[in-house]
């Protein structure tokens, strides 16, 4: 694998925690990977955490535009696995990239999931060493989770035991996490090479085998408490987690950007706003560059625009971030207290603004 340079001048280095993306054979999951992201600078305070996505050579370039449009600083690693089971795969070949293990905390996500909170707090979670964590899902009796890879190898297993979706994974790295992932790509190889059909959930059985037969799950608890499977209907905890896996239908990736647009444009609209964190807000007062304009919020619940001829409202949803109507569309904005910038996305079309200071 190589690495290219960040899209960002001037990001910060040396951080202690990485989120890393797997895009490889459809394009398609390029306009997912954008949602993600978009999400991810919206709702996370990103400081000392770094962003890979490994790719495809072809789409390196795409990646990085979009890390740029979105204001993300990410690095692109690419790698020339252009086989469906090679590219599903790619998560498990993390540790071929020796600058992984400077990191103290490690996450992978799937292109297919919306953030929703400030995901910084799970890192500064107690993560054990020697385990993965993973949100639990059906159970180890199906195909999907390794039921016939438990059947095969003869040894006893609970099959009403809970399986593993792999597509967040957190993890320490070190040798314990490192042989775990390289037994399940040992395992994927002998596969193909017996000339076998892919599995319809392609590595993920084999992940949720090796991590159940090593001893290295994780507390289920963990990530119950911090990420939601989003399958064919929104589940009812959705309001509690800060991350939505989109992961039904497998590979229909235009079903999936479907849901996922709906789900955002609803959260940018509807979120229940908590209009006491008015009083105390950290926006009161300012005054804030927009384009070549300005706005200004007001503890009554009003927004003073330059480029509105009437009084623009409105409502705090969380401390730091606001929503508001202007220009025919609702705009989540969030205060970015790690540098004192301002991040937003409108409703409908998903465009973010870059970063952009205080006056």
């Amino acid at each position: 694998m190589s690495v290219h340079p960040r899209s960002r001048v001037g990001a910060r280095t040396n951080r202690r925690y990485l989120i890393y993306f797997c895009v490889f054979t459809d394009a398609q999951y390029l306009e997912l990977l954008t949602l993600s992201l978009i999400t991810l600078r919206l709702f996370s305070d990103m400081r000392d955490v770094d962003i890979w996505v490994l790719s495809a050579p072809s789409f390196a370039r795409a990646i990085r535009r979009i890390g740029a449009a979105c204001d993300v600083a990410l690095r692109t690693v690419v790698a020339p696995w252009d086989t469906p089971f090679e590219a599903a795969s790619a998560r498990l070949r993390i540790f071929e990239e020796k600058r992984v293990l400077g990191y103290d905390k490690v996450m992978y996500m799937d292109a297919d999931v919306l953030i929703k909170g400030d995901i910084r707090g799970l890192f500064e979670q107690d993560v054990q060493e020697r385990r993965i964590y993973g949100i639990e899902e059906g159970t180890l009796g199906s195909d999907n989770f390794g039921g016939e890879l438990f059947r095969h190898d003869g040894k006893p297993f609970d099959p009403a035991a809970p399986g593993l979706n792999s597509g967040i994974l957190l993890f320490r790295p070190g040798d314990e996490v490192r042989v775990v992932f390289e037994t399940a790509l040992k395992m994927i190889r002998e596969w193909h090479e017996a000339g076998r059909e892919p599995p319809p959930c392609l590595d993920q059985p084999f992940v949720s085998y090796c991590v159940t037969r090593s001893g290295c799950v994780g507390s289920p608890v963990l990530m119950r408490t911090w990420a939601g499977i989003f399958d064919e209907c929104i589940p009812a905890h959705h309001e509690e987690v800060a991350m939505c896996h989109f992961s039904w239908p497998l590979g229909d990736c235009e079903h999936k950007l479907r849901r996922m647009r709906d789900y955002l444009d609803y959260m940018i609209k509807y979120w229940v706003p908590d209009n006491a964190l008015r009083l105390r807000s950290a926006w009161n007062g300012r005054r804030w560059r927009w384009k070549h304009g300005w706005f200004e919020c007001h503890p009554d619940g009003r927004l003073v625009a330059s480029w509105e001829t009437t009084v623009c409202g409105y409502h705090c949803v969380r401390a730091d971030v606001i929503r508001a109507m202007w220009d025919g569309h609702v705009h989540l904005v969030r205060l970015c207290e790690e540098d004192g910038s301002i991040y937003h996305v409108r409703s409908t079309d998903f465009a973010c603004g870059t970063a952009i200071s205080p006056r």
